[in-house]
């Protein structure tokens, strides 16, 4: 799933899309349901450093 969110997060429209919806993420989902597991995994991945 990481390699799968890197890839994703190469592109810049994507990132764009992540930045933009982070707030919408955050009202949207319980604290301790899946879909809010895969979001803090994915925002561990977009914070890392594009290489």
């Amino acid at each position: 799933m990481r390699a799968q969110l890197r890839y994703f997060f190469t592109s810049r429209a994507f990132r764009e899309y992540w930045s933009a919806t982070r707030t919408k993420r955050l009202v949207a989902i319980a604290d301790n349901g899946p879909e809010a597991a895969f979001f803090r995994l994915a925002e561990e991945v977009y914070r890392e450093p594009i290489s």
